[in-house]
């Protein structure tokens, strides 16, 4: 029988060891095998081979003398990750083999110990667990793929479903609603309770239909986010006006701790409302005697002056029931889930998706939502949206401000005021010292520089934008100076103040904006 020919490359400088690995693989007593080997004696000839020929296996030497022979075998092993890797090592360099096999060789062999049949059999073994493992990834990778066709058709499924209800359901809950009314004549005592029983199994299935519409459009990315700026307490105080009744029903009191200064957040209102209701209600159902709502700011840190802080609105809704147990905290998020949480409510039955619905729609808003609780100590749930930052709002502001200047032939003045000691004053200042500043240099500018239409933008964190319309160069070097006499009372931060002029030095908001920024004249 003829037998299989394996390609080998060996990546190896030594000679001597060349010559080596060449008379083992010759002694070799494998009868259905044969080794063909090719040799690179760096890794840029290894790279080179890899690129026109498919072998077997390699074997690569990392006991050479090199700095870092790790990275070799890393660059050589992410050229080419389906073939399999063994590693020729010294005895003083054996732990190299070790962390090699976990970067991904299949084997390591010391040189002073290697004989024909080891080296043989090492290489072999490599190749049939490389193949294994292809393999089980491609098993692994098909079966993911098949999940997310399941998953696909199971949210079509439902979505579909769940919009044809909507109609029959509609018709239903008005024909109920006019025996309850008496519209189709008088009903019985009797009469009269079933037809309550069905609106209310009716309003449940309702409910059931809502819910799996959001959370099938909100998965599926296809539900627009409608955000601007809102004010969270506000938002909470309607909250609190919303459940007085109930919560006076069942003697739970609700208590709001709102600091005075808490700042505006960047949402769908309706969306964060759902959120709001569906945790209010949650935690109606379980608690004893109190509810307590939180907001709190989390100030954020940013990677370079450029960026601006990343600040959040931390908002937490407390109950004081029995907690939920550590087993099913976890699960809390999903879908369809119940947890066994002891029901204030005989009789309760909930959908299972309001909280995986507050789960999207938080993710949604970029923020975190979770769960705090102790066995017999209430159950906390929080959740994370980023604090309102002008910026939001600048480009499509901006936008319009352009495109009206473009439509009425006008020029238009953007104003840079950069802070360029900016890092030195973060090594001296705290963040709320360095924001103190930010707001006086907003209200110095609005109140003593821009007219009432003007606009003002804190568009980085070292960096404010003032879009001033009408006004060509000779203006913006009137505003200017202006802005420059009026910072030069804040001690401490030095400014710099350019300007680029529409359409004279760009066409496009972004075109004028780079100029503006980019300005050579300073007035530190």
């Amino acid at each position: 029988m003829e037998k299989k020919i394996i390609e080998v490359l060996l990546v190896e400088k030594n000679a001597k060891d060349v010559a080596l690995v060449k008379e083992l693989l010759l002694l070799q007593r494998d009868v259905d095998n044969s080794f063909h080997l090719q040799v690179a004696k760096d890794v840029e000839f290894g790279k080179n081979l890899l690129k026109q020929i498919v072998f077997d296996v390699m074997l690569m030497d990392l006991s050479s003398p090199d700095e870092n022979p790790l990275k070799d075998f890393e660059i050589l092993h992410q050229l080419s990750p389906n073939t399999p890797i063994v590693t020729l090592t010294s005895k003083e360099k054996s732990e190299l083999g070790a962390q090699a096999m976990r970067a991904g060789a299949q084997d390591y062999l010391v040189k002073d110990n290697i004989e024909s049949g080891l080296l043989t059999r090492s290489l072999i073994h490599a190749i049939e667990r490389g193949q294994l493992i292809q393999r089980l990834e491609q098993s692994l990778r098909t079966e993911i793929e098949e999940r997310k066709k399941m998953d696909l058709l199971k949210d079509e499924f439902v979505s579909t479903v769940s919009h044809e209800l909507r109609t029959p359901l509609a018709i239903v809950k008005s024909a109920i609603e006019n025996l309850r009314d008496g519209i189709a004549g008088d009903l019985t005592e009797k009469q009269g309770r079933t037809v309550q029983i069905a609106a209310r199994n009716l309003d449940r299935l309702t409910t059931i239909i809502n819910d799996l519409l959001d959370l099938s459009r909100l998965e599926s990315g296809k539900m627009v986010l409608n955000r601007h700026r809102v004010s969270m307490a506000s938002m909470v105080q309607e909250l609190f006006q919303g459940y007085q009744a109930q919560a006076r029903a069942k003697n739970v009191r609700l208590v709001a701790d709102i600091p005075a200064d808490v700042p505006e957040v960047y949402v769908d209102p309706d969306l964060i409302v759902q959120v709001l209701n569906n945790l209010m209600n949650n935690c109606l159902r379980y608690t004893k005697s109190k509810i307590v709502v939180k907001i709190a700011r989390k100030n954020g840190s940013s990677k370079s002056e450029s960026e601006t802080f990343k600040s959040m609105v931390v908002v937490s809704i407390t109950d004081d029931g029995e907690g939920i147990a550590p087993e099913d905290m976890g699960k809390l998020f999903g879908k369809f889930q119940q947890i066994n949480r002891p029901t204030g409510g005989a009789g309760y039955k909930g959908t299972g998706l309001g909280l995986a619905i507050c789960r999207e729609i938080i993710s949604q808003h970029e923020g975190t939502i979770w769960a705090e609780s102790e066995l017999g100590k209430g159950a906390s749930f929080l959740f994370t949206l980023e604090e309102y930052q002008p910026e939001y709002d600048f480009w499509p502001k901006i936008t319009a401000t352009f495109e009206d200047a473009r439509l009425n032939k006008e020029a238009l003045a953007v104003l840079a005021i950069s802070i360029e000691n900016l890092r030195d004053l973060k090594k001296t200042k705290s963040d709320e010292e360095i924001h103190e500043v930010f707001n006086k240099i907003q209200s110095v500018l609005k109140s003593q520089v821009l007219r009432r239409g003007d606009k003002l933008f804190h568009y980085s964190q070292k960096e404010f934008i003032a879009v001033v319309a009408q006004t060509g160069k000779a203006g913006a070097l009137l505003i200017k100076d202006r802005i420059s006499k009026v910072l030069s009372d804040i001690s401490s931060f030095r400014f710099r103040v350019s300007f680029a002029i529409f359409p004279e030095d760009g066409s496009t908001p972004e075109i004028v904006l780079k100029k503006a920024i980019e300005g050579p004249e300073n007035l530190g």
